[in-house]
């Protein structure tokens, strides 16, 4: 319904309620890179979604694409997908690594 004020307040009650939870920052990342344009923030959402679920694929997928097209810093970019690689042995950031001047 494009209320990403209502979603931003949601989600930033979630993380001051139960910061141990990396859902909602990995949702203000998203929210703050493509939707809010708060580069700054969305950057800080996505260090913390990293460091509480260094697991989860879609987080470091979701902050290659905010660094390659939104702040358009490849180094940064491919660094994360390295460590996402690292921490995930993920064969679909292995691909975005692996063709990446393609893309």
């Amino acid at each position: 319904i494009n209320d990403y004020e209502g979603a931003r307040q949601i989600w930033e009650f979630l993380t001051a309620a139960s910061p141990e939870q990396p859902g909602p920052f990995a949702n203000l990342a998203n929210l703050y890179a493509f939707e809010l344009k708060d580069p700054a923030r969305a950057k800080e959402n996505f260090a913390k979604a990293i460091e509480k679920w260094p697991k989860d694929v879609s987080v470091y997928r979701n902050a290659y694409d905010f660094y390659r097209y939104v702040i358009k810093d490849n180094d940064k970019a491919r660094q994360i997908l390295k460590d996402g690689i690292s921490q995930t042995q993920s064969p679909d950031l292995q691909y975005l690594v692996d063709h990446y001047d393609e893309l």
